[in-house]
């Protein structure tokens, strides 16, 4: 890996070294390692801020970078309400364009 900056990609992308370090039954879908001279509390901060509790891991390399594996924040039940609520939503938006009255 190159030095001095943060790397991130989908999980399937990731080189084979990173996928290797995830050991749960759904795969992660994305991947960030975060070299040794870029850490602080709030990159951690930001990167575990990014997902329910539970889904993101951390790993710490022989060279003190750490890799972090996890799930979006946004979960299939929430895409599904969002959805239903865009739809409700631009029914409700023709429904009232249809009643207007013109001048």
């Amino acid at each position: 890996m190159k030095a001095g900056r943060i790397r991130i990609w989908k999980f399937a992308a990731a080189p084979g070294e990173l996928r290797a370090l995830h050991r749960g039954p759904k795969p992660p879908e994305w991947v960030v390692i975060v070299p040794r001279e870029m850490q602080g509390s709030d990159i951690e901060n930001l990167l575990l801020a990014q997902g329910p509790p539970g889904s993101i891991t951390r790993h710490a390399t022989g060279k003190g970078d750490f890799v972090y594996l996890g799930q979006s924040g946004v979960s299939q039940v929430s895409k599904l309400l969002a959805s239903r609520g865009r739809i409700r939503t631009e029914k409700l938006l023709k429904g009232a364009s249809r009643n207007r009255r013109s001048p």
